[in-house]
């Protein structure tokens, strides 16, 4: 038997009434508790567009991470990408990171607005296309892979505190300079 028949008392019209109710469960049976609602869940605002990574402070990086943290791994999911194209440390990479990035707000842009033309997916899947080739192009510099992550490795003349930095900046300078001064026949 699924459930226990027992007789109730209500009121009806002002008289009380016996009625049969089932009550859901047979005698000794655990009652059905279902477990309560999740909380409900934190929406995230959505990115401010378009975002220029190197001018967020630390916080507005970290905020742009964790929304890139929830997408970046869907969008391999969905669209089955290897490791070589996006690392799973793709965050440690800011080339990986900005184009990740700029990808977001195209789809964002063109994908999920409600005045876009129908177009917009294959519009999308074209720039995505180009993505993944740049993406393949700077995951293969960096030399990581699944099972293991590389610094990014910088040229040795934008390296801090490097001799070829300082040479660098004397020369630029120097440049700048002889262009300011209407010296452009100066061989380059």
């Amino acid at each position: 038997m699924k459930g226990s028949l027992v007789t109730k008392t209500h009121e009806a019209d002002g008289e009380a009434v016996e009625a049969p109710v089932t009550t859901g469960r047979t005698r000794g049976s655990r009652p059905n508790v279902t477990s309560p609602p999740p909380p409900p869940t934190q929406v995230r605002q959505p990115l401010p567009s378009p975002i220029n990574w190197w001018k967020l402070d630390d916080e507005e990086r970290a905020e742009t991470l964790e929304v890139l943290g929830e997408w970046v791994p869907e969008l391999v999911r969905r669209y089955g990408l290897r490791d070589a194209v996006v690392p799973p440390c793709w965050y440690r990479h800011g080339s990986l990171v900005q184009e990740l990035l700029a990808l977001f707000q195209y789809r964002n842009q063109q994908q999920v607005q409600e005045t876009a033309p129908p177009s917009a997916m294959l519009d999308f899947h074209y720039q995505f296309d180009l993505a993944i080739r740049r993406l393949s192009n700077w995951t293969s510099a960096t030399g990581c892979n699944s099972a293991e992550h590389h610094e990014t490795p910088l040229s040795v003349w934008v390296a801090p505190g490097s001799v070829r930095a300082s040479t660098w900046a004397v020369e630029f300078e120097d440049h700048v300079n002889s262009v300011r001064a209407g010296d452009t026949e100066k061989k380059e």
